[in-house]
């Protein structure tokens, strides 16, 4: 049997997208108190955890597919990633009601 680095350890997609999810909502509540000075670099900051998750979320959709996939032979979840790619990082922050963040961050260059 194949062993890998980090097996048994209790780290999962899931539990991996609650912590992208709990460091989000921390972010928002600095946000949320920052002064107006902060608030351009805390809301970059708030971009790049959404797009974080938005990674994290995409990599659960697709292990839960392939799991699915393997038991029941059924296709897998394009739909459901397609429907996370056209919300995007915007979607994501809507979804946490801190869509004002991606305005106060002005452009963001990826990277």
């Amino acid at each position: 049997m194949a062993q890998w680095a980090g097996q048994y350890t209790g780290r999962t997609h899931r539990s991996a997208a609650a912590d992208a999810e709990a460091l989000l909502r921390r972010a928002i509540e600095a946000f949320r108190g920052a002064t107006d000075e902060e608030r351009r670099r805390k809301a970059k900051a708030l971009v790049r955890l959404a797009e974080r998750l938005l990674v994290v979320r995409r990599r659960l959709l697709r292990a839960r597919a392939d799991d699915d996939a393997t038991l029941r032979g059924a296709t897998g979840a394009s739909d459901e990633v397609r429907r996370l790619d056209e919300r995007g990082v915007a979607g994501i922050l809507e979804e946490f009601a801190a869509l004002d963040a991606l305005a106060a961050a002005g452009p963001i260059t990826p990277g």
